[in-house]
C-alpha cells in the first residue's frame, strides 16, 4: 500500500505540509481498516485544523486514492452542499470613489457576527433519534417546550419544541444556539443556528467547539467534509444624531445595482416608515444577498429586548443608535465557492466589499453614468468598520433583567383583573374590602388545583431562559 507521507503526489507536495497530509491519512487508513465511525473524530482530535484544510482537496485525493489505495472511495455526495467544484473566487469590482462623512457624524459602537447558520452531513445515532421522538411527543402532550436532560450544550440543556420548523421535523434550542433536524435518514439533515446572544457572550469559536463536541457524541459523519455554511450575517452599530435626516425615501435616488440584476425593484427594496420617518431600509432578497439599515435602539426597546448590547456599546441609548447588516445566503456563497465558515473568514473583507458594491447607495451627481457615482457617506463609514472591526469580542454570560420586567408586567395585569372583578361582583362599584375576599379565593383555587405541580413545571420550562440574554 502506498504511504502518502513518503510517496506524496505532486499536487500534495506543492500545497500541503507533511503534518497536513498526516491529518488526512489518519482518517484514510482508519476508514480502510473498517473503523470509520471513529476515524474522523480521531483525525480531528489528533490534527485539528490541518484535517479541515486538507479535506478541501477531497476530489484530488479521491482520484489519487482510487488508483493507489485499493477499496477506497471517498466521492462526495452529488449535491450542491457536498460537491467541491472549485476554490473560492472573488469578483473583480468596479472602483468606486468614497464620499467622506462629516466629522463626528458617525460614532462607531460595535462590529461583529449577528447570526451564523451551518448544516452538517451526519447520521444521528438511533438511540438519540428515539429520544427525539419520545421527548417531542411529551412536548406535544403537555403543550410546551420540555428539556432533554441527555442533550447538553456546555452547561445548558436543550429544550425541544412540540413542533418542528419549516422544513425541519425537530427544533431544539438553548439561549445560545438552535438545533434544527429534518428527517434523520437524509443527507445534510442537521442545521445549527448560532444565535446573536451566544455569539455576543461567548464568540463563534467557543460555540462551534461545543457543537462539534455534541455532534461527536450523538452522530457519525457521513463524509470527511461534512460541514457547510448556510447563512451568515455581519453587522455594525453606530451612534448618529443626524443620520435620521439622511434616511428618507429620497436616499434611493442614489441606489445602484448591477446591470445584470434580474430582480424587480419591488423585490429588492423594502421600507418601513413610522411616524413619517424611514426606520428600516432593506436592499436585496433572502434568496441571495440582503443589506439592511434600521433603528437598533427602537428595535431593542419595542421588540427584541437585547439589552446586552448596552454593555457592548458602553451606553444605555434609547435613540440615535443604528445598525447596518449584511446578510449572506447560501446562493451567494455557493456562487463564489464559499462552502465553510473558515473560507468565509479567509475572504470576509472581499465578500463584504462585493456586497456593498453590487447593492450600493451613492451620492447622485450630474454624471449620466450612474456606475461612476461615489459611495454614500454611510457606505464609506460601514466599509471601514467592517474591515477594521474585532469580530471575536465576547462579553461572557449576561443577565438581561427581563425576569424583573415580566414580573412587574404580571403584577400590573393581576391588579387590573382584580379591579375589574371587584367592579363586576359589586354591580359596577369598586370595593376594597372585596379585594381581600378575591385574593383569598385565588389562593384557595391554587391550593385545590390537582394539576398544580404540573402547571408549575410547565411555567418553569416556559421561563427557563428568561433571565439570560437570548436572540
Amino acid at each position: 500500500m502506498v504511504n502518502l507521507q513518503e510517496d506524496k503526489p505532486e499536487f500534495l507536495a506543492n500545497f500541503f505540509t507533511d503534518e497536513e497530509i498526516a491529518a488526512y491519512t489518519t482518517y484514510e487508513f482508519a476508514h480502510l481498516s473498517e473503523r470509520g465511525e471513529f476515524a474522523i473524530k480521531r483525525a480531528r482530535y489528533l490534527n485539528g485544523s490541518n484535517f479541515d484544510r486538507v479535506a478541501r482537496i477531497l476530489p484530488e485525493l479521491n482520484l489519487y486514492c482510487k488508483k493507489n489505495l485499493p477499496g477506497s472511495n471517498f466521492a462526495p455526495p452529488l449535491s450542491n452542499r457536498g460537491c467541491i467544484k472549485y476554490k473560492p473566487q472573488t469578483k473583480n469590482l468596479r472602483d468606486v470613489r468614497d464620499t467622506e462623512p462629516e466629522e463626528d457624524f458617525f460614532k462607531p459602537l460595535w462590529t461583529g457576527y449577528d447570526s451564523i447558520q451551518e448544516c452538517f452531513n451526519v447520521s444521528i445515532k438511533e438511540c438519540y433519534v428515539e429520544q427525539l421522538k419520545q421527548y417531542q411527543e411529551q412536548a406535544q402532550y403537555v403543550g410546551h417546550d420540555i428539556t432533554i436532560p441527555s442533550l447538553k450544550f456546555g452547561a445548558s440543556e436543550f429544550q425541544i419544541s412540540p413542533r418542528g420548523a419549516k422544513g425541519f421535523t425537530y427544533m431544539l434550542q438553548t439561549d445560545d444556539v438552535m438545533l434544527l433536524i429534518s428527517n434523520p435518514a437524509n443527507d445534510w439533515a442537521v442545521s445549527v443556528r448560532y444565535l446573536s446572544a451566544g455569539l455576543i457572550e461567548w464568540g463563534i469559536e467557543a460555540l462551534r467547539d461545543q457543537i462539534f463536541r455534541l455532534l461527536d457524541k450523538i452522530s457519525v459523519p457521513r463524509s470527511a467534509d461534512y460541514a457547510r455554511l448556510s447563512r451568515i450575517d455581519v453587522a455594525t452599530d453606530f451612534y448618529s444624531e443626524k443620520f435620521a435626516e439622511c434616511l428618507k425615501p429620497s436616499i434611493l435616488d442614489g441606489l445602484v445595482l448591477p446591470a445584470k440584476c434580474k430582480a424587480r425593484n419591488d423585490e429588492l427594496l423594502s421600507m418601513y416608515i413610522q411616524s413619517g420617518r424611514l426606520d428600516t431600509l432593506t436592499i436585496g432578497t433572502k434568496k441571495s444577498l440582503q443589506l439592511q439599515v434600521y433603528d437598533k435602539a427602537k428595535e431593542i426597546e419595542q421588540a427584541s429586548g437585547k439589552t446586552y448590547f448596552y454593555k457592548l456599546w458602553g451606553m444605555v441609548a434609547k435613540a440615535n443608535i443604528w445598525r447596518f447588516e449584511v446578510r449572506f445566503f447560501s446562493e451567494f456563497l455557493r456562487n463564489r465557492g464559499i462552502l465553510t465558515f473558515e473560507q468565509f473568514e479567509e475572504f470576509r473583507n472581499e465578500l463584504i466589499s462585493e456586497a456593498l458594491n453590487i447593492r450600493r447607495l451613492t451620492v447622485p451627481s450630474s454624471d449620466k453614468n450612474r456606475s461612476r457615482w461615489a459611495y454614500h457617506p454611510l457606505y464609506t463609514f460601514v466599509r471601514r468598520q467592517f474591515f477594521c472591526g474585532n469580530y471575536g469580542l465576547a462579553i461572557g454570560r449576561y443577565v438581561t433583567g427581563q425576569r424583573q420586567v415580566l414580573a412587574a408586567q404580571a403584577i400590573k395585569r393581576i391588579a387590573g383583573d382584580v379591579r375589574s372583578l371587584s367592579v363586576l361582583v359589586n354591580y359596577g362599584l369598586y370595593d376594597e374590602r372585596q379585594v381581600e375576599v378575591i385574593f383569598g379565593k385565588v389562593y384557595r383555587q391554587i391550593k385545590s388545583d390537582k394539576q398544580h405541580a404540573d402547571k408549575c413545571d410547565a411555567a418553569a420550562e416556559r421561563y427557563k431562559f428568561v433571565g439570560e440574554a437570548v436572540a
